[in-house]
């Protein structure tokens, strides 16, 4: 019962690096990537082993909320409030710039959206009088979410979030009231549980410093207890 595929727990393996609690989006889509299959060993991870809980693993990081900083590929809008010709909707580049009117590239890469909005609004204060500026994020980079295990379409799966609409996964209808990718989502992307799957025992992997732990869903189904719905980013 060492490999992978046989065991009746459900695996996860995605950065835990984008964990947010102060996250501006309202939107999850996943989609199938099937050019980008996880590589897994059968020694992995054993049927037996004790793993930490979510909360325990929670707590050995001290994993705290923070707010997102854009990077590549993320897609933000920026409006002058009395000056629309300035007001645009950007991707940022892969060097980490956006080309703004009337400035060069200007690197935004490695900000949050309330330092990147400041730092845009000084750099206008040499042009314009008293600039109002506000900045959205309308759309994350995407990421990789690996299923593995117990699971009716096992594979990997890129999610994004964008801002301002219902949440929703794979399907129109199948919405849910909160504003970031949950495990739960996944989950319906890759079609629901098999019949045997130990939904008390849902694994998820860091893949930043190779660590396990361990999300009950059990609880989630029978308890409300939300905690035990990850968010992914």
């Amino acid at each position: 019962m060492n490999n992978i595929y046989k065991i009746k727990r459900i695996l996860l393996f995605f950065s835990l690096a984008g964990l947010l609690f102060n996250f501006s989006a309202d939107k999850a889509k996943a989609t199938k990537n099937p050019e980008k299959e996880p590589v897994l060993k059968e020694s992995s991870i054993q049927e037996n082993v004790k793993l930490p809980s979510l909360g325990e693993y929670n707590q050995s990081k001290k994993l705290v909320a923070r707010e997102y900083i854009l990077g590549a590929n993320d897609i933000i809008s920026i409006e002058f409030l009395g000056i629309p010709e300035l007001s645009k909707e950007i991707r940022i580049q892969p060097d980490g710039r956006i080309t703004i009117p009337y400035m060069e590239d200007f690197h935004i890469a490695g900000k949050t959206v309330s330092e990147a909005q400041n730092a845009i609004k000084a750099t206008y204060n040499e042009y314009l009088e008293n600039p109002k500026v506000s900045i959205k994020l309308v759309q994350t980079k995407p990421f990789i979410v690996y299923v593995a295990g117990a699971i009716l379409n096992p594979g990997s799966y890129e999610l994004n979030t964008v801002t301002n609409q219902s949440p929703y996964i794979s399907k129109p209808e199948a919405y849910i009231e909160r504003k970031t990718p949950l495990l739960s989502n996944i989950i319906v992307a890759a079609g629901g549980l098999s019949h045997d799957a130990d939904i008390e025992h849902v694994v998820v992997s860091n893949d930043l410093d190779g660590s396990f732990f361990q999300v009950n869903l059990l609880e989630l189904i029978k308890n409300a207890n939300s905690v035990q719905d990850l968010y992914l980013t």
